[in-house]
């Protein structure tokens, strides 16, 4: 018979609660773009040289943050899984029944975890580098 953890309630409405503020915030963020793009592309366009590299950078270091941030939470967890030759590793509340791997399979798991945060990880500063290179266009 295959253990299972079993789902915690509570993470289960943190979860939800998570996603719906995300929701929220992402389309608040849609809105304020929708009303004042415009007038932030004329102020850009307008604004001296050196403002405007550092509008383009500061925009960068947002849009790659999270993606660093998530690259590390998952470096960790992998971590974790590894220490432990256990998926999902001891302490971990998840949001639905879940069958336990151990052994190889869980290895597995944590080392698929520490590659996709690798890529992650070397997915953010290309993205840096393509938008700088968009913004540096003519």
């Amino acid at each position: 018979m295959t253990e299972v953890q079993h789902a915690d309630p509570r993470a289960r409405k943190v979860a939800l609660l998570y996603l719906v503020v995300a929701t929220a915030c992402g389309a608040g963020l849609l809105l304020l773009i929708e009303q004042y793009g415009p007038s932030l592309s004329r102020w850009l366009l307008r604004a001296p040289r050196q403002d405007q590299l550092w509008f383009s950078a500061l925009a960068l270091l947002v849009l790659c943050l999270p993606l660093v941030l998530f690259a590390a939470w998952l470096w960790m967890y992998g971590v974790r899984v590894l220490r432990s030759d256990r998926h999902p590793p001891d302490g971990v509340k998840v949001v639905r029944d879940s069958p336990v791997a151990r052994g190889s399979m869980a290895r597995r798991y944590g080392r698929l975890c520490q590659t996709l945060a690798t890529l992650l990880a070397a997915a953010a500063p290309i993205v840096a580098w393509l938008g700088w290179k968009l913004w540096r266009l003519p």
